[in-house]
């Protein structure tokens, strides 16, 4: 366990009332920026269902071509 970054915690509180996709957003940006504490097994595979479904999402492809 690492160090708390305190103003990292000023800085991203966590919703009151925080849905689960805030809160897996949340989780997930905490493990990476604070070494506070390891992750709750739930708190972890709330972040990898979250890194997932970020990665299973849909590119858009905003491109010149792809205007026709």
């Amino acid at each position: 366990m690492g160090a708390m970054n305190k103003e990292w915690h000023a800085a991203h509180r966590m919703p009151h009332n925080a849905t689960r996709a805030q809160r897996a957003e949340w989780h997930s940006a905490h493990a990476e920026a604070c070494g506070c504490r390891t992750p709750s097994a739930s708190e972890a595979q709330l972040i990898a269902d979250h890194r997932a479904q970020i990665l299973a999402a849909p590119v858009l492809d905003n491109g010149p071509e792809a205007v026709q």
